[in-house]
């Protein structure tokens, strides 16, 4: 057996910590979409989605950088803005699930889920 045949053992603490970021950065593209356009593409102000998110600065930052990496996310001076990956994301987290049974419920803004409705071409 080559050294090519060996298997490296797994990183447990690695893999969960990517899957964290992975968690974070999914919730956080679906809060930026369910937020709407701003300047014509799905953005959010990182103050308001610091806000938003309820976790600790430096999780959300972490989370961006990994979605960044991802090519879901970007990241200006004040705006984190969806990529078209991130929208796709965003569809499929559950946060935006959560928006719609709080919209079914009549919970949820007029405004969420007109966006939903169009971005995700909702039928109901």
């Amino acid at each position: 057996m080559g050294d090519r045949d060996k298997r490296l053992p797994a990183d447990p603490e690695g893999e969960g910590e990517k899957a964290g970021f992975t968690t974070v950065a999914a919730d956080l593209c679906a809060r930026v979409l369910v937020n709407g356009r701003v300047f014509g593409q799905f953005a959010m102000l990182m103050d308001e989605l610091l806000a938003a998110a309820g976790r600790p600065r430096a999780e959300v930052e972490a989370a961006i950088a990994w979605g960044i990496e991802q090519g879901w996310l970007h990241h200006d001076t004040a705006y984190v803005t969806l990529r078209a990956a991130g929208i796709h994301v965003a569809k499929e987290c559950s946060t935006t699930r959560a928006v719609l049974r709080r919209a079914e419920g009549g919970g949820a803004s007029l405004g969420s889920l007109k966006v939903l409705r169009h971005e995700c071409r909702l039928v109901h």
